[in-house]
């Protein structure tokens, strides 16, 4: 009975896995089409400093979307490789459904499609195992 219910546990924990990861390279996917490019001024940047003492760099965007009225305020994902030189302009691909969604030409992400991608199968393989184990007893 126990090892029934922690694989349905697993098997739910690797179903949400699954559908972030998708939902991530999804995001990614539709950037990549679907986005408009512009030209940003970059006027500052957090800095966070993790575990290993590695500086993450999240610049902070300021644009206006084509054809929007108000500024949009964006920080943008995190990066060790980010050049800290203020003021600064950089190219930026943005969603127009959802202008917070950006990626900064030249920024090298930690997580991008393919990772998301491959986060998403490994996750996927784990639910098949799981269901096969679950359906035969």
């Amino acid at each position: 009975m126990g090892d029934t219910v922690g694989k349905w546990l697993l098997l739910v924990l690797s179903v949400g896995l699954t559908v972030g990861a998708g939902r991530s390279a999804y995001q990614h996917y539709r950037l990549s089409r679907r986005g408009v490019w512009t030209t940003v001024v970059v006027s500052d940047a957090d800095e966070r400093v993790d575990s290993d003492g590695v500086s993450h760099f999240h610049p902070r965007l300021l644009f206006t979307p084509e054809g929007g009225d108000a500024p949009v305020s964006v920080r943008a994902a995190g990066s060790r490789s980010f050049p800290l030189s203020f003021p600064m302009e950089v190219r930026v691909r943005y969603d127009p459904a959802r202008p917070t969604r950006v990626k900064v030409e030249g920024f090298t992400e930690e997580n991008g499609f393919v990772g998301t991608a491959v986060s998403a199968a490994m996750a996927l393989v784990i639910v098949v195992w799981l269901t096969v184990l679950l359906l035969r007893g």
